[in-house]
């Protein structure tokens, strides 16, 4: 039986340790393609070579990933932090809402916050930073909520099925993020 533990729970949403197991859910979200068009992936995700990145990053001590549930229980999605650098203190927050019927109803949003303060409490970070695509306007909204600010955009930076898109880079201090939402200090 795989442990999955609790990292932190929110009004909606819980996340938690990535398991084995999740592994089929991920390759199963990043291949949908509406799920998949705004994501920066290389390649087509397959099965045994996600369960060989699994146990790679599981040794990995620049990244944290977790699984966004609901309160029940029920996996919607991962997120999580990564290119963790300790002396820069600083990190690359990523995120995937794979479960489309879990789509526009601020879930998202909510994962992004508890996973930010993860960052800055437990990870001791400084900043976390961002991307969007240009084609992903619910990214570019729920970065904005956050209080990510525009650092800039890398034009046509990314090439996917026969189109160059930009990609906006953002970031947040951790002063910055709890001016903004005083309600995580001592959550």
């Amino acid at each position: 039986m795989e442990e999955k533990k609790l990292l932190i729970k929110g009004k909606s949403i819980q996340l938690r340790t990535t398991v084995k197991s999740d592994m089929e859910l991920k390759v199963r979200w990043y291949s949908d393609p509406e799920v998949n068009k705004t994501l920066v992936l290389p390649e087509k995700l397959e099965l045994d070579k996600t369960y060989e990145w699994f146990e790679k990053t599981q040794k990995d001590a620049n990244r944290m990933d977790m699984v966004i549930e609901t309160i029940d229980g029920v996996p919607i999605g991962v997120i999580g932090l990564k290119n963790i650098n300790k002396n820069n203190r600083s990190a690359l927050l990523y995120i995937v809402i794979g479960e489309k019927n879990y789509w526009g109803k601020g879930l998202g949003l909510q994962a992004e916050l508890l996973a930010i303060h993860y960052g800055f409490e437990e990870l001791g970070l400084h900043k976390v930073l961002g991307t969007a695509l240009e084609n992903n306007p619910a990214s570019i909204a729920v970065c904005k909520k956050v209080g990510f600010v525009l650092e800039g955009t890398s034009r046509d930076d990314y090439y996917k099925e026969g189109k160059f898109y930009n990609v906006h880079k953002y970031s947040i201090l951790k002063d910055e993020f709890y001016d903004k939402h005083p309600e995580y200090i001592n959550y």
